[in-house]
């Protein structure tokens, strides 16, 4: 296995490592030369020595056999196979761990993706809903992206697994109008765990099946056990991979706005099912179509509809270079449309061709790239994964653990002096939540808040909207 692919799953694999750490351990370094230095204490977004000691070759070569023994690879942002849709993205994770049919990864990426989401407390109808959805999408041969977790999550990932029953992606119909075959989707997960591992432990059969069929990508090496801010975490990925995110059915809180709201960030569309007013778990999924948020959502034809629209919001992140194809919608006992000549007799399709879609402009630059002075900062641990460190942090002693990143002060952050420098690291010309720096930290909120206010104060940061950027 490839050495510095092994060397960047090593980093990710630390114990007590967020995103936000990740990034800073590999920027400016590439994964190999980052492992040495934090195994030998001496590197600069360590100065603390937390690591020292936990990145030799044991670990690496016990993670390689276990990416090996369980059939994961390993992509890191950068390097070829990284998913196109994920390197636009201006928190895209450093290191992803991919289970299941991995050569179809490419294709996943570049085709036009749904992510469907929802609560776990499902109603009846939620479920169903779910269900058909997922297999109307995937018979249309648009890939689904979704978690793994009980309720719609489930419910879609069977809907999408049943439009092929015998074997993965097999041949649905053959368009009389353009000769093409259609194929079923394969499902995509996005899971808060290790790749391998199925949570809820219920849910074995179905996350065999997904493996079996589809792709299951995490941020957690094989083995990892799934924690709760690794669920937020998660949902900034399926809304990134993904050109429309649809949520089912939804309470007035939970990760389904979550993933909404980063996709809404995004300038991605979000489309919503309406669900009875009486019903709790409708409730978050109204609001978002009362408010104007979302889209009504009816089937399919409705979501195809978003995703035509998608290249065409104003101000929209969803302009990546994916290779479009043409997206056929298959509906049964249809009034219009064409005939599948191999398909059942009251099946017919509708050709839409998505509008074109123009490129992401974030700011960052290539993972492995020599640290490069730029006018009023200097590039340092940071450097190639966007985040830029002012130029009035200090840096560490020449054993690399004598001095702290930021100068010491008394500012309510608890001796946590680090923060400022995790912090600011985070914040670029993306608008970014609270919430999503603290996942990215994975700091308390509380001092997350205090920090950014103190770097507001200092110039360094400004909130608008409810949302940060660096100044």
């Amino acid at each position: 296995m490839d050495e510095t692919r092994v060397a960047a799953a090593a980093l990710a694999s630390l114990p007590g490592i967020t995103p936000a750490r990740l990034k800073m351990l590999m920027g400016g370094f590439d994964p190999e030369e980052a492992v040495e230095r934090v195994h030998g204490g001496q590197h600069p977004a360590d100065p603390q020595g937390r690591w020292m000691g936990l990145c030799g070759q044991d670990r690496m070569a016990a993670l390689g056999e276990r990416c090996l023994e369980t059939a994961v690879d390993i992509q890191v942002f950068g390097m070829d196979g990284y998913p196109p849709s994920l390197s636009n993205d201006p928190i895209a994770p450093a290191v992803l761990f991919i289970g299941g049919r991995k050569e179809r990864l490419g294709d996943v990426s570049n085709a036009s993706m749904v992510c469907t989401v929802g609560t776990r407390a499902a109603s009846p109808y939620g479920m169903k809903v779910a269900y058909e959805v997922g297999k109307e999408l995937a018979t249309a041969g648009i890939p689904v992206v979704s978690g793994l977790a009980d309720g719609i999550d489930s419910a879609v990932h069977r809907g999408v697994l049943e439009a092929f029953p015998g074997e993965p992606s097999p041949a649905t119909g053959i368009s009389a109008h353009t000769g093409h075959i259609i194929h079923a989707a394969l499902p995509v997960a996005v899971v808060a765990g290790g790749p391998d591992v199925a949570y809820p432990r219920e849910s074995g059969d179905l996350f065999d099946a997904v493996w079996d069929a589809g792709v299951i990508i995490s941020e957690v090496p094989p083995g990892g056990k799934a924690q709760r801010w690794r669920f937020v975490a998660r949902n900034r990925i399926m809304a990134a991979l993904s050109d429309v995110v649809i949520v089912v059915e939804s309470h007035t809180s939970g990760g389904s706005l979550h993933t909404a709201g980063y996709a809404l960030r995004r300038g991605k569309p979000v489309g919503a099912v309406p669900g009875p007013i009486n019903s709790p778990a409708s409730s978050g999924s109204n609001e978002l179509i009362r408010s104007g948020k979302a889209r009504l959502v009816r089937g399919v034809v409705d979501i195809v509809s978003l995703l035509e629209a998608g290249s065409s919001v104003p101000g929209s992140r969803n302009k990546s270079k994916k290779k479009r194809k043409k997206i056929v919608v298959v509906q049964s006992g249809g009034a219009a449309g064409e005939t599948c000549a191999a398909g059942a007799p009251d099946m017919t399709v509708n050709a839409v061709e998505p509008a074109s879609v123009q490129d992401v402009e974030v700011h960052k630059g290539p993972v492995f790239a020599p640290a490069a002075d730029q006018k009023g900062t200097k590039a340092n641990a940071f450097e190639g994964i966007g985040c830029i460190v002012p130029e009035s942090a200090p840096a560490t002693g020449q054993d690399g653990s004598s001095e702290s990143l930021v100068p010491a002060r008394s500012d309510g952050l608890g001796g946590d002096q680090n923060l400022r420098f995790i912090v600011l690291g985070q914040l670029g010309f993306q608008p970014l939540t609270l919430e999503e720096v603290v996942v990215l930290s994975g700091r308390p909120v509380g001092k997350v808040s205090l920090c950014l206010e103190l770097l507001a104060d200092e110039g360094l940061a400004r909130e608008q909207a409810g949302s940060w950027t660096r100044r």
